[in-house]
């Protein structure tokens, strides 16, 4: 075997590895979620577990974020069950998630290279969050009443639709602003340095 194939194998096998790390930490820190609202919208909640995926967006590539939001969310699932919402909030989890995470990735990689590290990690965040928010809307605008209906046995009237779409936009917001402000020194710090302590 070559050193470039040996190389290759080592690198693969160690991407393996750090992915499963990441999901690990990934659904401890899901499993840590809160609710941000009380009465029949406390389905809602915030997890930090996206910061987990967006590193290893950020060291493996866009797609290793999105492999990382995914095994949480089934890892989830398989821990905790479906729930009322027969895992919708899952679903819309990982939806969100990787919304955030592609874009940030995409443009984080791209804009490191002509621009200086903290205003690519600051412009990154702010594209990260306008696709979390307008995805995560358009996402529960046309799939919530059909998953409901069609899974839960519910029809969704359209003043709760209104008024949880308010609710997801609200967390979204947060969600999207508070991950990039933990996200923003965790990149700019730690990053390079663990390129260098991994050779990667």
């Amino acid at each position: 075997m070559s050193k470039l194939k040996k190389h290759e194998k080592k690198n693969n096998i160690y991407k393996m590895v750090a992915v499963a790390m990441l999901t690990a930490i990934a659904e401890v820190l899901y499993m840590l979620d809160f609710p941000l609202f009380t009465g029949p919208f406390a389905f809602l909640k915030f997890d930090f577990s996206d910061i987990a995926a967006l590193i290893g967006g950020i060291f493996f590539g866009p797609l290793s974020g999105v492999m990382i939001e995914l095994l949480k969310n089934l890892i989830h699932v398989f821990i905790k069950g479906l729930g009322s919402t027969m895992g919708f909030g899952d679903l819309m989890n990982f939806v969100v998630g990787s919304a955030y995470i592609v874009p940030f990735v995409l443009c984080y990689n791209e804009f490191a290279k002509k621009m200086k590290k903290s205003v690519a990690i600051l412009v990154s965040a702010v594209i990260g969050c306008l696709a979390l928010i307008g995805i995560g809307a358009a996402a529960n605008y046309f799939i919530a009443p059909l998953y409901f209906k069609y899974f839960v046995g519910q029809i969704i009237t359209d003043e709760f639709l209104i008024g949880y779409l308010s609710y997801a936009c609200i967390i979204n917001v947060v969600k999207g602003v508070t991950l990039s402000a933990v996200a923003y020194p965790i990149i700019l710090v730690l990053v390079d340095k663990l390129r260098k302590v991994t050779k990667l």
